[in-house]
């Protein structure tokens, strides 16, 4: 199994639906995919919004174990996904029961900012962890280098949230130096992470780093050098424009 796989983040798009009623469930997610409100507030509220159609629900999953709203995060339908908080009652912090993985992990690990500023605006848990190893969002934004969503992260949480641990210790900064995130590592470096935590392995950012996958793509030799030196990049293109008080 495929590191990406085993960590619950890449899921195939592929539309395949069981159940008794396969063609109305497939109808469904066909628009889900898509994107298409209209169709998704038809098939989850009815015609007056108070008449549901039968057996689809914010509970239903997909052929992959993802509910409606965590498939819209992975796909990046952002007004779809703020007609189902805003609209359709959907849970913000609603669990898919493969990897315990919120709407928000998905959306930071694909790097999708729109939808992780609509999910914060809503009352995303930036402190979820995941089943698989206790990951958060910013765990997994910083495994895939999404540089900007662990900048909005950040500036939403509260303090010491660079540093939040998974189950076994490892912070943010070891996952992005484990997977050779050079960009990240240097974000976070900035953003006040620690060089010198361990984890419960007792290793560091560094160790990861030489050891990790991307130590051979990327010829992270230099990578020992840049954690210990302070950062010097500016990263203030990053920061976002401070949002309007109730701005969903």
């Amino acid at each position: 199994m495929a590191a990406s796989d085993a960590e619950g983040y890449e899921r195939s798009s592929t539309v395949v639906v069981s159940g008794p009623d396969r063609e109305k469930e497939s109808h469904y997610w066909a628009a889900v995919y898509e994107g298409d409100t209209d169709f998704i507030r038809l098939f989850l509220l009815g015609d007056d919004d108070n008449d549901p159609e039968p057996g689809i629900t914010l509970e239903l999953e997909d052929a992959r174990g993802l509910p409606t709203l965590h498939r819209l995060a992975v796909i990046g339908h952002q007004a779809a996904v703020h007609f189902l908080l805003a609209t359709a009652g959907a849970d913000v912090n609603q669990r898919e029961s493969t990897y315990s993985q919120t709407a928000m992990h998905l959306a930071a690990v694909k790097g999708h900012v729109e939808i992780v500023e609509l999910l914060c605006a809503f009352g995303a848990d930036l402190h979820a962890r995941d089943a698989v190893g206790g990951w958060t969002p910013l765990h997994g934004a910083a495994r895939t280098g999404q540089d900007e969503v662990i900048v909005r992260l950040l500036a939403r949480a509260p303090a010491g949230y660079v540093d939040v641990r998974a189950t076994r210790g490892d912070t943010p900064l070891m996952r992005a130096a484990y997977w050779g995130r050079v960009s990240s590592v240097r974000l976070l470096l900035a953003l006040g992470a620690s060089r010198t935590l361990t984890n419960a392995e007792g290793h560091d950012a560094n160790a990861l780093a030489c050891n990790g996958p991307g130590a051979d793509l990327l010829g992270l030799g230099d990578m020992r050098v840049d954690l210990l030196r302070p950062p010097n990049a500016d990263f203030s293109a990053y920061l976002p424009a401070r949002a309007p008080d109730g701005g969903v």
